[in-house]
């Protein structure tokens, strides 16, 4: 039997060089760690090769999609593509983080952001707050509903701005100021107060966890005024009980908590305001239908419905998100068999 070789060096060599350019963003090995494998045999560097070439291997985006961008900011693998009827913001090249469509850019197209225009069924705003851009389409939403109201949109990453600036079209202008700063630390300093709060904020598979604590939620109901909401992305992130904790958390902080089942997707959307008394599931159902009579087709997405259970939910089994004790990627993934909402 002929077994036929391949030669190690030219390979090796390359790694070597990547390496010591410092091109190693794809690849979970040190340059350290590196110089320790390399002093190993051919056939072992032969499978090392085969490993750190897999390394370069991502998913991509659909077929039908083409991509616009593609970016390593300080924060997110910032991803834009298109396809003939819209174009999609990604951190990777997993789950749209937003997406506009080319000819109607104020219709929400991703579910769950549909679901976060639910703050003005329970309040009239005049000053909102959204902490997370993304691609700005709530952001454009409600600019167009509410061109009276003004928004303030926090975002860490600069250069999620300036995507969502040069690609889906989001300028700040009178009615809408955007700051480059991380969510609670403006939430700390600002002077002012809000009747909307949108919490929106998500790496590409996980969240700060600084922003979703009590200590954090509690800073946030600060500074709404006394008819203030804040409606909230409940993403689950995994497979564990994170989203039950969020929501206990918040149950925790605000008087009154709304949970909407984002129909087909795993998402919850949680609406927290601060009135003692619970308002009728049939007038917020109608009252849904109202906005999405005002609002046109923007809000197909949203379907009118009552939210989850006639009272506040009270969720059991999991624990309360502190400061001092707020393990999101862990609780990402732990199961719990007694832990639920009722």
């Amino acid at each position: 039997m002929r077994i036929v070789t391949t030669s190690w060096k030219p390979a090796a060599a390359q790694l070597r060089a990547g390496f010591a350019s410092g091109d190693t963003r794809s690849c979970p090995i040190s340059k350290r760690l590196a110089g320790t494998l390399f002093s190993f045999s051919p056939p072992f560097l032969i499978l090392l090769v085969l490993f750190l070439t897999a390394c370069n291997v991502r998913p991509e985006i659909p077929k039908q999609e083409r991509p616009v961008y593609v970016h390593d900011s300080l924060y997110n693998h910032i991803v834009v593509s298109e396809d003939g009827e819209a174009r999609y913001l990604r951190f990777g090249y997993g789950a749209k983080q937003s997406a506009m469509t080319l000819g109607n850019p104020t219709v929400l197209r991703v579910p769950y952001t549909a679901y976060l225009a639910l703050g003005m069924v329970f309040t009239n705003p005049e000053r909102a707050l959204m902490i997370g851009l993304a691609g700005g389409s709530v952001a454009r939403f409600v600019r167009s509903a509410r061109p009276d109201l003004t928004l303030d949109v926090v975002e860490l990453d600069a250069e999620v701005v300036r995507v969502a600036r040069r690609y889906f079209g989001v300028e700040a202008d009178g009615g809408l100021r955007i700051q480059v700063e991380d969510g609670r630390m403006f939430v700390k300093r600002t002077k002012d107060r809000y009747d909307w709060v949108i919490l929106d904020a998500f790496h590409a598979d996980s969240m700060p966890h600084h922003l979703a604590t009590a200590e954090f939620f509690n800073e946030v109901k600060g500074i709404l005024t006394p008819r203030g909401v804040v409606t909230m992305n409940v993403a689950p992130l995994g497979p564990g009980v994170l989203y039950l904790s969020i929501i206990r958390t918040l149950t925790r902080v605000f008087p009154q908590v709304y949970l909407f089942q984002v129909p087909n997707r795993s998402n919850i959307v949680a609406v927290a305001t601060l009135d003692g008394s619970r308002l009728d599931g049939n007038q917020i159902e109608m009252a849904i239908r109202e906005l999405k009579t005002r609002t046109g087709d923007a809000l197909e997405l949203l379907i009118p419905a009552p939210p989850y259970g006639m009272q506040k939910p009270l969720v059991r089994g999991v624990p309360v998100l502190t400061d001092d004790y707020a393990p999101v990627d862990w609780l990402r993934f732990r199961r719990a068999p007694a832990a639920g909402i009722r």
